[in-house]
C-alpha cells in the first residue's frame, strides 16, 4: 500500500493500536489489549471514552419507551455494555484509582463508583442509604464495592483541598459537577468506613476482577448475571489494614491526632498480621512499611525496632535545640544521606541564633559543624574554603574518614590540610602539623612545603618613623619608605612634619601629590600654597591640609580643625603679615566655616555648635561680592545652613554675585517659598518650580544635573523646606502622569502650577527617582512623618511594587497611631489610601486582606468584598482573618458562601463570630465603634506582622 504522508488515510495503523468500537463489536478482545504493553488507547483512554459515550446516548435515549426491565432499566443495551467494559478496565488496574488522577474527571470517577454500586447490590445503589448497611452480613462484592466508593471520596476530598492550597484552579473548581467531594460528605464517609472498621467481619471483601463482569451481546434477553466467584477474596487484616489507613489520613489532614494515633496502632497490628499470611503477595492494600512508619512516626508512634534515618534525626536534632547535630553531621560524611542544602541552612540559622543570643552553644559546636560541612563539601568536589575552622575541629570532622574514603576523596582531604597550612598563622600551623590525621594524609616534606612562608614584610607594623628597626636604617630605600608610610598613614600634624622634613632633605623635588593620588585641595588655596616661599613649608601645608580634608570626610572634626589650625599658625610664623599669609589665612578661615557647617548637618538637629554665630559667618561670606572671593562650594554650603536653620528672610536678603550660583539660588527660591508659606500667602513664588522643571528634560545629558540636584535637595533636613521639596515634585509627577487614578497625594499640591507646556518633552522617570531619593532622605531624618509615609506608599502603588505600598501604608498607620494603640481614624488613612490598599492585595493574591479592608471605607464596598472573599486562588492567611470581620452583610454573605461549598468548620466559625454580642445591630453607636477598633487594630497588626517583619 502506498503511503501518501499529505492524505493521513492512507498511513497504516500502529498493530498496538485498536479502535475503541472494537471492544463494543468483541468484548473478549478488551483482555488482551489490555495485556499488551504498549496498548494504545491506554486504559485511562479507555475508561474516559467508555463513559463519555455512555453518557452521551444516554442523554439521546431520554424519553424513549425501549427500556430494558431489568437492573439499569434507564440504559439501553449499548449504554449497558459500555459501562460494563469501563468497570473491566478498572478492575484490570486493580481499582488504583491514583492512576486516574488528571486524567479523568471527578465526575466521571464517581459515575463509574456508582455504576459498580448498581451492578453489584442494587438495593444500595443510593450512598444516602449506606449508613443503614450491616456490614457483617454484606455480600463479600457488595462489601468491596460500599468501601471502595467511600475510601475514594475522603481521599478525594483531601487531595482536593491540598490542591486547592498550591494553585487557584484547583481539582473542585474545575469539576463544579461533582458533588462528592464536598466536605460534608467526606464526614458521612468516614463514619462509613469507621463503621465498616468496627464490624465483626468473618471474611474479606471480594475484589472484582476482569473476568467477574459478563459484557452484554446482541442477541441477549435478560441482564446476564455476573461471575462473582472468580473475583479475588482479600483476608480482613489486610482489608482492615488499608481501611485504618485511610481513616488515619484523613484524620491527620483534620489535624485530629489523638484519634489518627489510635487508628494507626491498629493499622500497625493489621498490617504485620497481613504480612504474616501466606498470600500476601496478592494484594489490594496500598500501605507499605514506609508509609505507615512514617505515618507513626508523625503522630509519634515509634514501630517495633524501628531506627530513625540520619536525616530524622537532623531533624529532630533542629526541633531540640541543635542537640548533638555535630556528631550526626559527623556520621553523614560517611554516608551523605542529609542533603548538602540541609547543612549549609542549619550553618547560618545556628551561627546566627547563637550571635542574636537567641539559644546558647558552645563556640566549639558552632566551628565543628563549620569544619564538618567543608569536609562534606570537599568530598562532593564542591567550594569547600571556610575561614573559621580550628586544628580540633578538623582534626574531627576528618578522622572518620581517612580509613573509609576512596583515593580520589583522599586527595580531596589533602588539599583541605594543605590549604590550612599554607593560610594559618605560626601557632595553628604548630598544632595542625602534629596532627595524626595530617601526618597520614601528607608526607612530611609535603607537610615542611606547606609551611614555609613564601614573604617577609621588611618593615612589619612600622607606622610612625621612630618605629623603623635599627636593621633598615642603612638602606636608603627602605628608609624612604618608612618616612613614605608615616605621611601616608599618620593623623599627628607633629609626626607628619617631622617625617616631610627629612623627606625633603633625602629629595628636595619631592611632590607629594603623588604620593596619594587622592589627595587634592581646592585650587584657589593650592595656587596660594604652591608661591609659599622654601620647599618644606608649602609640602608640610600641601600634606596638612589633604590630612584635614580627609578626616573632614571622615566626620573626625576635632582633628581635622588641629590640623587647619596647624597649618594657619605655620604659616603665620614663617610668612608673618604678609599679602600671601594673609589670604591664605583668609582662605583657610572659610575652610573651617565650612567644617562648620559639616559638623553643624551631621549633627542634626543636635545643637552642637552656636547658630547665632554660625548664622553670621554664613551671612558674611554671602555678602562678600568684592575682592578675595569665596569659593563656590562654601556659597552653596552657607545657603543650605541658613535654609536648614531657618533664616529664609536673611538669605532672601543676601546679596547676588555677578556669576550666578545654582545650587544656592535654588536653595534661595526654596527659602523664599517657606517665607511665604509662613506668612499664610495664599501664593507662592514658584521660582524654585522654575529652576528644577528644565532638569527633567528628556535628555541624556541631564543625567549629571540630576546626579549634582538629587545631592543638593538630599542635603535639606529642615522639615517645612522638605515639605516644599517634596510637595514639588509630587506635583510635577501628577501633571506629567495625567491620571488622576495615579495621583501622588500629599499637602502643599494646591499651591504650585497645574500645567506645564510641551509636557511630552520631559521625563517622568528623572522625576519618580529623585522624589524617591528625597522622600528615602527625608523619612531618614522624620521615620514617623504620617503624609510622607502615605506618600511613599502612593509612589510605590503607582510604580507597581504592591508589596512596597503596603509596607508604606502600614508604616503609616503604625506612627500615627503609636502601634494601634489609638483608634485609626481619617484623618490618619483616607479612604483614597484603603482602596489602594485593597488593590495591593489583589494584585498580591490576597483575597481575603482586601475583602476585609473594603470595610474600613466610609461606605463600605460590598461588590469588591464578596467578590474578593468568593475568590479560589488565596495567598493570605484566608479564615483566620474572619476575626477581624465587624460588617454583618459580610458575615451572613460568608455563611451563604461556605453553606454552598459545603465547608461546615469555616461555616460554624463565622456563625460563632456572629453571635458574639458586641456584633449585635442593636448595639448602641459607642459598643459598635469600641468592636469596630478592636478589630482594626488586631487586622493591621496581622498585616503589619506581615510585610514588615
Amino acid at each position: 500500500m502506498d503511503v501518501d504522508l499529505l492524505r493521513p488515510g492512507t498511513v497504516p495503523i500502529s498493530p498496538d493500536t485498536s479502535l475503541w468500537f472494537e471492544f463494543l463489536l468483541d468484548p473478549n478482545l478488551l483482555e488482551k489489549h489490555l495485556n499488551n504493553p504498549n496498548a494504545d488507547p491506554t486504559p485511562t483512554e479507555l475508561i474516559l471514552k467508555f463513559l463519555t459515550t455512555s453518557q452521551a446516548e444516554k442523554s439521546a435515549e431520554t424519553g424513549t419507551e425501549n427500556k430494558l426491565n431489568s437492573l439499569n432499566q434507564y440504559c439501553s443495551k449499548r449504554c449497558l455494555l459500555l459501562k460494563i467494559l469501563a468497570l473491566k478496565v478498572a478492575a484490570f488496574v486493580r481499582w488504583d484509582f491514583e492512576i486516574f488522577d488528571n486524567k479523568v474527571s471527578l465526575s466521571m470517577q464517581a459515575a463509574l463508583l456508582k455504576d459498580l454500586l448498581k451492578l453489584v447490590i442494587p438495593e444500595y445503589a443510593d450512598v444516602s442509604n449506606h449508613y443503614n448497611i450491616e456490614f457483617s452480613s454484606l455480600n463479600p462484592e457488595a462489601l468491596f464495592a460500599v468501601f471502595l466508593y467511600h475510601r475514594w471520596v475522603i481521599n478525594t476530598f483531601v487531595n482536593s483541598m491540598l490542591a486547592c492550597k498550591s494553585k487557584p484552579n484547583n481539582v473542585i473548581s474545575a469539576d463544579a459537577g461533582c458533588d462528592e467531594v464536598t466536605e460534608a460528605l467526606s464526614e458521612r464517609s468516614l463514619e462509613v468506613l469507621r463503621k465498616m472498621s468496627n464490624s465483626d467481619l468473618s471474611s474479606g471483601p471480594l475484589m472484582p476482577s476482569p473476568a467477574c463482569f459478563t459484557p452484554l451481546s446482541e442477541h441477549s434477553s435478560e441482564i446476564v448475571k455476573n461471575k462473582w466467584d472468580l473475583g479475588i477474596l482479600l483476608s480482613v487484616n489486610q482489608f482492615q489494614c488499608q481501611i485504618l489507613m485511610d481513616i488515619s489520613s484523613y484524620l491527620l489532614f483534620r489535624e485530629s491526632y489523638k484519634e489518627a494515633r489510635a487508628a494507626l496502632r491498629k493499622c500497625q497490628e493489621c498490617f504485620h498480621l497481613w504480612k504474616a499470611e501466606p498470600d500476601c503477595d496478592i494484594s489490594f492494600c496500598k500501605v507499605t512499611r514506609e508509609v505507615l512508619t512514617g505515618a507513626c512516626r508523625a503522630v509519634g508512634i515509634l514501630p517495633p525496632h524501628y531506627s530513625p534515618s540520619l536525616v530524622q534525626q537532623f531533624h529532630d536534632s533542629i526541633t531540640g535545640m541543635y542537640i548533638n547535630v555535630d556528631k550526626i553531621l559527623e556520621r553523614d560524611n560517611l554516608t551523605k544521606e542529609i542533603p548538602l542544602l540541609y547543612r549549609e541552612s542549619l550553618e547560618l540559622d545556628i551561627a546566627s541564633e547563637v550571635a542574636s543570643g537567641k539559644i546558647t552553644a558552645h563556640r566549639d559546636v558552632v566551628t565543628q559543624i563549620q569544619a564538618s560541612n567543608m569536609v562534606r563539601r570537599a568530598l562532593d568536589g564542591g567550594s569547600w574554603h571556610s575561614t573559621n575552622v580550628t586544628p580540633a575541629a578538623l582534626n574531627k570532622a576528618l578522622t572518620p574518614l581517612v580509613n573509609h574514603a576512596t583515593d580520589l576523596e583522599k586527595n580531596r582531604l589533602k588539599y583541605i590540610v594543605g590549604w590550612a597550612l599554607v593560610n594559618g598563622d605560626v601557632k595553628t600551623n604548630s598544632e595542625l602539623s602534629e596532627l595524626p590525621v595530617t601526618k597520614e594524609l601528607l608526607k612530611e616534606v609535603e607537610i615542611l612545603s606547606a609551611m614555609e612562608t613564601d614573604y617577609n614584610d621588611p618593615m612589619p607594623n612600622v607606622h610612625e618613623y621612630h618605629q623603623i628597626p635599627m636593621s633598615i636604617i642603612g638602606s636608603p630605600n627602605l628608609e624612604l619608605a618608612a618616612i613614605e608610610r608615616t605621611i601616608l598613614t599618620s593623623y599627628n600634624p607633629h609626626e607628619i612634619k617631622s617625617a616631610i622634613l627629612k623627606l625633603v632633605r633625602q629629595n628636595p623635588t619631592i611632590n607629594l601629590a603623588k604620593l596619594n593620588k587622592n589627595w587634592e585641595i581646592p585650587i584657589p588655596i593650592h595656587n596660594v600654597i604652591m608661591n609659599l616661599p622654601g620647599g618644606v613649608l608649602h609640602n608640610q601645608a600641601f600634606a596638612l591640609l589633604t590630612k584635614f580634608y580627609e578626616l573632614d570626610e571622615m566626620k573626625n572634626f576635632a582633628q581635622a580643625r588641629i590640623m587647619l589650625r596647624t597649618v594657619m599658625e605655620d604659616v603665620t610664623e614663617e610668612c608673618g603679615n604678609s599679602q600671601q599669609s594673609s589670604k591664605l589665612n583668609q582662605l583657610l578661615m572659610w575652610e573651617l566655616l565650612l567644617l562648620d557647617i559639616h559638623q553643624f548637618h551631621a549633627a542634626w538637629p543636635d545643637k552642637h555648635i552656636d547658630w547665632s554665630g554660625l548664622t553670621q559667618r554664613c551671612l558674611q561670606v554671602l555678602h562678600k561680592v568684592e575682592g578675595c572671593l569665596p569659593r563656590v562650594a562654601l556659597r552653596e554650603e552657607c545657603s543650605l545652613a541658613l535654609l536648614n536653620m531657618g533664616q529664609w528672610q536673611a538669605l532672601i536678603a543676601a546679596p547676588q554675585v555677578k556669576h550666578s550660583v545654582p545650587l544656592a539660588d535654588l536653595y534661595v527660591s526654596i527659602a523664599a517659598a517657606c517665607e511665604d508659606i509662613n506668612k499664610y500667602n495664599k501664593k507662592i513664588n514658584t521660582d524654585a518650580w522654575d529652576k528644577l522643571l528644565p532638569l527633567f528634560i528628556s535628555n541624556q545629558k541631564r543625567r549629571d544635573a540630576i546626579v549634582t540636584i538629587t545631592n543638593a535637595l538630599t542635603s535639606i533636613v529642615e522639615p517645612n523646606a522638605l515639605a516644599i521639596v517634596v510637595s514639588l515634585l509630587a506635583k510635577v509627577h501628577n501633571v506629567l502622569k495625567e491620571q488622576p487614578q495615579f495621583d501622588l497625594c500629599i499637602q502643599l499640591l494646591h499651591l504650585w502650577p497645574s500645567a506645564i507646556k510641551n509636557s511630552n518633552q520631559y521625563s517622568i522617570k528623572y522625576v519618580t527617582e529623585l522624589l524617591y531619593d528625597v522622600l528615602v532622605h527625608a523619612l531618614k531624618h522624620y521615620p514617623n512623618n504620617v503624609p510622607w509615609l502615605k506618600l511613599m506608599g502612593d509612589l510605590h502603588f503607582v510604580n507597581g511594587h504592591h508589596t512596597f505600598a503596603l509596607c508604606s501604608y502600614l508604616e503609616a498607620a503604625i506612627a500615627g497611631t503609636d502601634y494601634f494603640s489609638r483608634p485609626l481614624h481619617k484623618n490618619i488613612v483616607e479612604d483614597h489610601i484603603y482602596k489602594r490598599m485593597i488593590k495591593s492585595c489583589t494584585a498580591l493574591q490576597c483575597h481575603t486582606q482586601a475583602g476585609v479592608l473594603c470595610q474600613f471605607l466610609d461606605d463600605i464596598d460590598y461588590a469588591t468584598a464578596f467578590k474578593s472573599l468568593a475568590e479560589g486562588g488565596c495567598s493570605d492567611a484566608m479564615d483566620a482573618y474572619y476575626d477581624c470581620i465587624w460588617d454583618v452583610n459580610i458575615l451572613e454573605y460568608l455563611i451563604n458562601l461556605h453553606t454552598k461549598k459545603g465547608e461546615h468548620h469555616r461555616r460554624q466559625q463565622v456563625v460563632r463570630i456572629i453571635g458574639l454580642l458586641e456584633l449585635n445591630s442593636n448595639n448602641n453607636d459607642e459598643i459598635k465603634r469600641e468592636a469596630e477598633n478592636i478589630r482594626k487594630g488586631r487586622f493591621m497588626r496581622a498585616m503589619a506582622a506581615q510585610y514588615l517583619s
